[in-house]
């Protein structure tokens, strides 16, 4: 994401602010099996609030500020694109459940965050059997399809409690835990 020039770190609030708890200015810390890996690599920025049930929500997102746009690869990883207007982003991973992996839409995602992609016309409506793909941290590159549009999921979360989204998109399985605040984006090859 993008703002005001400056690129920032997009992912779940429940990966960047652990669920609510903490503040914007907070140092995200990478982890990584090799100690050069491991260290702060941005502060918390802002996101959205979680909330419990029976309150509803759109989304399960936040963004950071890099402390070096070093830090931020442009580069494809694994061979999904970035988000551009020749492979567009659809949705930000948040769960999986039985048979789905669940996204919030990306248009809801940027614009309660209040941010954009660099580039105009990186976004798209997600259409019931659209073929999407990403890379997460866990599982790497997998594609899927949307199988349902604007559902209402309920995810309990050990120590937050039960969160409800609404108007979310399922695609068939493509993540696991681990790959939370992964992008999804269509299914094009670079």
């Amino acid at each position: 994401g993008r703002q005001h020039g400056k690129e920032l770190i997009l992912s779940n609030n429940h990966v960047l602010a652990e669920m609510n708890q903490n503040p914007p200015g907070t140092p995200i810390i990478q982890p990584g099996e090799q100690a050069s890996c491991r260290g702060k690599i941005a502060t918390l920025l802002r996101f959205v609030e979680l909330k419990i049930a029976p309150e509803e929500g759109l989304v399960d997102a936040a963004v950071a500020l890099p402390i070096d746009s070093n830090l931020i690869c442009n580069q494809p990883l694994d061979g999904v694109c970035q988000p551009s207007p020749d492979c567009r982003a659809i949705g930000l991973i948040w769960a999986s459940g039985e048979g789905v992996s669940w996204l919030n839409p990306i248009q809801n995602a940027l614009a309660l965050l209040e941010v954009s992609f660099p580039l105009a016309g990186s976004v798209a409506e997600a259409t019931l059997g659209l073929p999407v793909q990403k890379t997460g941290a866990a599982s790497g590159r997998t594609t899927g399809e949307v199988i349902c549009l604007d559902a209402t999921v309920k995810i309990p979360f050990d120590t937050f409690g039960l969160v409800i989204l609404r108007d979310q998109i399922g695609v068939s399985p493509l993540a696991i835990p681990g790959d939370s605040g992964s992008l999804a984006v269509e299914n094009k090859q670079i």
